[in-house]
């Protein structure tokens, strides 16, 4: 009852918060004619019928590889059984990281495709990628017209099952092979549960067909790069967090808890390192125990200064000291360990957590499987005082590197200099990473001008980015990795006159972050409860976006970090807590022609109310302090709520980046500042309206006071 009423405060808090708005008004396969009522995406400028000479400047041909693939489906020396039908290929490692090396990149290799979202199927004649909408375009853009699109989130898109019993002519039960490696273990049951009631069978497939072909020009793997992380930057020591591990293992009455995300051994035991793109963690296993900790890493040795941080040495009886074994001796040793617990934690797929592999579940009895989500996932995710202090600078010096950089690069543009979205971006990401404790970028920056700023996660490639122009918008979504934090922002720029529309899709969008932003609820609100107040306002429009309103953020660790997540459409519920930090970003994208995204940080709060009824309470404070787009500013889509909330933030900016950038030899970066960061009026009284003339030339001497003290 007590949850019924919080979700109808809140409820009615959207109603009274929108009635704020013042603003106006492949290659096509021959189908049997039953696939006519599926969904397949029309493919930009390939023939209905591609033939083998079918190529498109910019777009992958993996025509070779496809067929060496389909070589080794039908090798019993590969598959060790009867030829596949059809195999499954994704964007995971083992480790499920979501954002795998080079080196670990299969879907790629096979298809082209370079988001972070995707399924590939391979059967003797077809070839399919299934993504989401934040990929859509970009697949289009790199698979050759041999691979169909099917586009999830779209009604009719057919199943795994529906498009392998239209592409497979067999009488008999269909083979589909897969990795139970990179596949989590509740993709792997979905799937096969799926396939059973289509006639088809999963089998695993221990040796990746993709490594059988994939001989030559594949990157290394990199050497061992694991390093301590201070304690200066974690706050807590990793023997204080097993501990807190094992009491909550206690709590649950299991005996010892697999680990096999990376970045929750990187927590658990204050070490990071490079063994994945943009995630600074180390390739390991962990099992903890009560009484021991053994970590499986390659060549089962680390560097000296982990193997002393880590006490490696001598562990007989102390339960605080990590053993280290060879990488690959986990699949020998989980099994064997299974016959003495009673019960071991297998971490569960939650939020953004894909949890353990199909293979690791296997390899425990399923009577002794504790199938639940990771205790070190919701441990992590709340910050300490000292991981909070180290967000807040991290985010300040991430404001400097975006602000010299815009100061630049419209100095650049202003000088007649055609950049392209590729130069902006390997630029952006030189400036953030002269910046004080920088590791890089937290994600691959994206940067995506005019029509290519509609494709939310679109990333530029040096020879098929888009040249910046004055005539639409410039969406910038991109991080950084620094040793006391990590940061995501998203800014939407235009260097000419934007059109009503795009101002009005800006306006809307700030306006939700903002509505958002000041959201003060009771503890027992989920994170998927406030999602339709970052919608609102585009929703009072007709406007919408495809994607999350916002995930959760790790320091020093994962950009999108479980297990916050913020979509109306979530199944799975989680309350939030004082020291979450979670990304706020909701946008519009007219397809064809522009986007506009805003995106900060929020950290969760205490806040005291006059009340406490259904308490405690929390808000959100915001973490990052980079300027918006005032000529992308309508004020009279906003409240004068809003904009005051608008000038308050400015102020915060001048204030805390203004000291830092007041402190560059060249100040290009401030002034830059300076100039998007002005007063806008609050309250925009009737014509003639002297005392609200007067309040405003009030407020207007304030700020320029304000401005001359940070100057001086």
């Amino acid at each position: 009852m007590k949850r019924n009423m919080d979700r109808l405060s809140l409820l009615l808090t959207i109603v009274i918060m929108s009635r704020g708005d013042v603003g106006g008004a492949a290659q096509v396969q021959p189908q049997p004619s039953r696939s006519a009522q599926f969904t397949i995406a029309p493919r930009t400028n390939c023939p209905k019928i591609p033939t083998d000479n079918t190529e498109l400047p910019g777009r992958a041909n993996t025509r070779v590889s496809l067929k060496e693939l389909r070589q080794v489906m039908r090798s019993v020396e590969h598959v060790r059984g009867p030829p596949l039908d059809a195999y499954i290929v994704t964007t995971e490692d083992e480790h499920q990281t979501g954002s795998p090396l080079n080196h670990d990149r299969r879907l790629r290799f096979i298809s082209g495709f370079s988001g972070s979202t995707g399924e590939a199927i391979i059967t003797k004649l077809g070839s399919a990628l299934w993504t989401d909408a934040r990929y859509y375009g970009q697949a289009d853009s790199e698979l050759g017209c041999n691979w169909q699109i099917l586009r999830n989130g779209i009604r009719n898109t057919p199943t795994a099952a529906e498009w392998i019993s239209q592409n497979v002519n067999r009488k008999g039960k269909i083979r589909v092979g897969a990795d139970p490696k990179l596949v989590p273990h509740h993709t792997w049951i979905t799937w096969a549960t799926e396939f059973e009631k289509n006639n088809m069978t999963l089998i695993p497939i221990l040796a990746n067909l993709i490594d059988s072909i994939w001989t030559s020009d594949r990157p290394e793997m990199p050497s061992m790069s694991m390093f301590v992380h201070s304690f200066e930057y974690t706050g807590e020591t990793w023997q204080s967090k097993v501990k807190r591990v094992r009491g909550a293992l206690q709590a649950m009455g299991a005996d010892a808890l697999v680990v096999t995300a990376l970045d929750e051994i990187a927590w658990l035991l204050n070490i990071r390192g490079r063994d994945a793109m943009y995630l600074p963690v180390a390739r390991a296993y962990v099992i903890l125990f009560h009484q021991k900790i053994f970590m499986y890493v390659p060549g089962a040795s680390v560097p000296e200064s982990v193997s002393n941080h880590l006490r490696t040495f001598n562990c007989i009886s102390d339960p605080f000291c990590v053993r280290i074994f060879e990488y690959d001796q986990f699949w020998k040793d989980l099994p064997t360990f299974s016959q003495s617990w009673n019960k071991v934690l297998l971490p569960v797929q939650f939020s953004y957590n894909s949890g353990c592999s199909h293979r690791v579940v296997t390899q425990v009895p399923e009577e002794k499987r504790m199938m639940q989500p990771s205790p070190i996932m919701m441990l992590k995710a709340v910050k300490n005082s000292v991981e909070i202090e180290g967000m807040k600078r991290a985010h300040i010096r991430d404001a400097v590197a975006l602000c010299e950089f815009m100061a630049y690069f419209e100095d650049k543009m202003s000088e007649g200099e055609k950049w392209s979205e590729f130069q902006v971006a390997s630029t952006l990401d030189k400036f953030r990473y002269d910046q004080h404790l920088s590791q890089g970028a937290s994600f691959k920056t994206i940067v995506g001008f005019g029509p290519n700023g509609a494709q939310p996660h679109y990333r530029p490639q040096l020879n098929s980015s888009l040249v910046i122009a004055k005539n639409s918008t410039l969406v910038i979504d991109s991080g950084g990795q620094y040793l006391d934090g990590t940061t995501d922002v998203s800014r939407t720029f235009h260097f000419g006159s934007p059109t009503l529309k795009q101002q009005e899709a800006y306006t809307r969008a700030l306006a939700g972050l903002l509505t958002l932003s000041k959201l003060r609820f009771p503890n027992s609100v989920d994170t998927t409860d406030v999602d339709v107040l970052a919608r609102s306002h585009l929703w009072a429009a007709g406007m919408d976006y495809m994607h999350g309103t916002g995930h959760g953020i790790g320091s020093f660790l994962g950009v999108h970090e479980p297990p916050i997540s913020i979509h109306y459409n979530s199944r799975q519920k989680k309350s939030f807590e004082a020291g979450h930090f979670l990304t706020v970003e909701p946008g519009f994208y007219q397809d064809g022609d522009f986007g506009v995204r805003v995106e900060n940080v929020l950290e969760v709060v205490l806040v005291k109310q006059k009340y406490n009824v259904s308490g405690p309470y929390y808000g959100f404070k915001t973490t990052t302090l980079v300027p918006y787009e005032p000529k992308l500013i309508n004020t009279d889509f906003l409240t004068p709520d809003l904009r005051k909330m608008i000038n308050e933030y400015n102020a915060k900016v001048r204030q805390l980046v203004g000291s830092e950038l007041k402190k560059k030899p060249d100040l290009k970066g401030f002034k830059w500042m300076m100039q998007k960061t002005g007063y806008i009026p609050e309250w925009l009284p009737p014509k003639n309206s002297k005392s609200s003339m007067h309040q405003e030339s009030i407020k207007l001497s304030f700020l320029i006071l304000s401005v001359v003290t940070i100057l001086l």
